[in-house]
């Protein structure tokens, strides 16, 4: 494989996507993401000001002054990530698209750790991901896909399963096509019977106009925050603010692995989503309590991800 001295110049990012209930904005169909943007509202709890600044409205969030640092600031109703959007907005696309930029043009291993609040169905995101995108790179690059191999776990508390089975533990797609049409099948299986946290990891193999060989790794994980309680939501914070610090005595197996990714053995970018589904009503199903807690974790990762140290490293492929 080739050699690459690369320089690790930019930190991980935090990406809040807002998804209004009831609209449009927040669904997709079975492998395609939707593009219609619903309206947002300036009395929403949480309104996108510009392409990083997120505005906490008060009266509307039943939280905020455990969200905010300072009540006496003037800029108090205002949170700041690497990208606010609306739902799959031109923003949070602009983002996956340079997360598939630096996989297969940078060749650097990258990572998507997605948060939502209700358990779902990932084909349409990773079907716009590694289909849609990776045709789109592999065209404009004139690279050429050898194969892609694929893992599929269920991390539970405390323990990690793999999905696929035995004999193999591994699928092997020999183009994106073969990979979306198990997007659109026995991954639908696999998700149905997921007891935890989803996770994949995929090794891609191609080659550049120079028949150079190349191999990079995209790790996909989705955090059900509904599905954590009370200590997995404390932990995970924790975790996500304190990633350069290890932690002691035992810990989860969700922690462990994100911990994992994080570390300097993986040589891995991370992109954090958070998709934080927006209601005004917020005593409906405990509608205001899983918004502001999946804006805590938000919170939590910006924070860590910003104070981490950024280190030059040599990436071998």
């Amino acid at each position: 494989m080739h050699s690459l001295e690369k320089a690790v110049s930019e930190k991980h990012r935090v990406i809040v996507q807002l998804n209004k209930l009831g609209s449009q904005n927040a669904s997709h169909s079975k492998l395609t993401l939707v593009q219609v943007r619903a309206r947002p509202e300036l009395t929403d709890p949480f309104v996108a000001l510009g392409y990083d600044t997120l505005q906490v409205n008060r009266k509307s969030s039943s939280q905020f002054s455990s969200l905010s640092s300072s009540s006496s600031s003037p800029s108090k109703g205002k949170l700041h990530f690497d990208c606010v959007g609306n739902g799959f907005d031109a923003r949070t696309r602009s983002e996956m698209a340079s997360m598939m930029a630096h996989l297969l043009l940078q060749q650097r291993n990258c990572c998507m750790i997605r948060c939502v609040a209700k358990r779902e169905s990932s084909a349409a995101v990773l079907n716009h991901l590694l289909v849609c995108e990776v045709d789109k790179r592999m065209q404009s690059a004139q690279l050429s896909l050898s194969c892609i191999q694929c893992e599929y776990f269920d991390i539970r508390k405390f323990d990690m399963v793999n999905l696929l089975g035995r004999p193999t533990r591994r699928k092997k797609f020999l183009s994106t096509m073969d990979l979306q049409r198990w997007l659109n099948g026995d991954y639908q299986q696999l998700v149905a019977g997921c007891q935890g946290q989803e996770c994949l990891d995929f090794l891609f193999s191609f080659s550049d106009r120079n028949r150079i060989m190349y191999e990079v790794k995209f790790s996909y994980m989705q955090i059900v925050a509904g599905k954590l309680d009370t200590d997995g939501k404390v932990a995970l914070s924790t975790c996500l603010a304190n990633l350069d610090i290890r932690p002691r005595g035992n810990t989860s197996m969700l922690v462990d692995t994100i911990r994992d990714y994080y570390s300097a053995e993986q040589e891995m970018q991370i992109w954090m989503f958070f998709e934080i589904p927006v209601q005004q009503r917020l005593g409906l199903n405990g509608a205001g309590d899983i918004m502001d807690d999946m804006l805590k974790l938000a919170k939590a990762a910006y924070a860590g991800f910003n104070s981490a140290k950024v280190n030059k490293v040599g990436i071998c492929r």
